[in-house]
């Protein structure tokens, strides 16, 4: 008899337990042994945040249910639950029959990102578009100071400019964003003058490469010993 999963997920997360419920479905076992869950073990059900609160009081404690996101609601059901799982702002753990999976935002930086390639490559996980640090704000203003491009502090008062009778006043730092238009050391462009510059490890796309990744790793590593195989 196949065992049930429901997977919740909250706002903005439905790729992810869809994601999940393909894996289960998926016949990946190998001669050498299972890969994820047994094949044709497990079957796997999507419910959103508020059907799940809807349906809430007639479901058994013995449903297996895995959270996804990190809404308000799904923070206070995994707040006594065991962590198993904790990297590069990656988590996932289960308490009895309950289990959860979430990413922190903006927790990919400089100093992870090459862990988090690394990390890609051992799950064979590859996306079509490399997160990378490009298009850095940090870099574009050290790029500029080492340039001579930013006001220093001195002449910073100088170019204080009344902007309207109420008092509010502009800065020299707004010539900042003009410049982020220039080439930078990296030989690319960031953007027209004025433009808002992009870091894409603090972009949306991070997080969903993150939780796409995250997704795989509790599937192969984690979620035979959440359904007790």
């Amino acid at each position: 008899m196949k065992k049930k999963l429901t997977i919740v997920y909250g706002y903005e997360q439905e790729k992810y337990a869809v994601y999940l419920q393909q894996l289960v479905s998926s016949l990946d076992d190998t001669d050498e042994g299972t890969v994820g869950i047994k094949d044709d073990s497990v079957e796997a059900a999507i419910w959103n945040e508020e059907k799940y609160r809807q349906n809430l009081p007639t479901i058994s404690s013995n449903q297996r249910v895995i959270f996804i996101g990190d809404s308000k609601f799904i923070q206070s059901m995994r707040e006594n639950m065991e962590e198993k799982y904790s990297n590069l702002g990656m988590h996932f753990g289960w308490l009895g029959n309950q289990g959860y999976m979430y990413v922190e935002e903006r927790s990919l930086n400089a100093d992870n990102l090459a862990e988090f390639a690394s990390l890609c490559d051992k799950y064979g996980k590859s996306f079509q578009e490399e997160l990378d640090l490009r298009f850095s704000p940090k870099k574009v203003l050290e790029a500029e100071d080492d340039m001579g491009l930013i006001p220093r502090a001195a002449e910073e008062k100088k170019r204080i400019i009344p902007r309207n009778a109420g008092g509010i006043r502009s800065t020299g730092i707004a010539a900042v964003k003009a410049l982020a238009g220039r080439v930078k050391d990296t030989g690319q462009l960031v953007g027209q003058a004025g433009a808002k510059v992009v870091d894409l490890l603090k972009s949306d796309k991070a997080l969903d490469q993150q939780y796409t990744l995250l997704t795989l790793i509790l599937y192969m590593d984690g979620l035979g010993e959440f359904m007790g195989e």
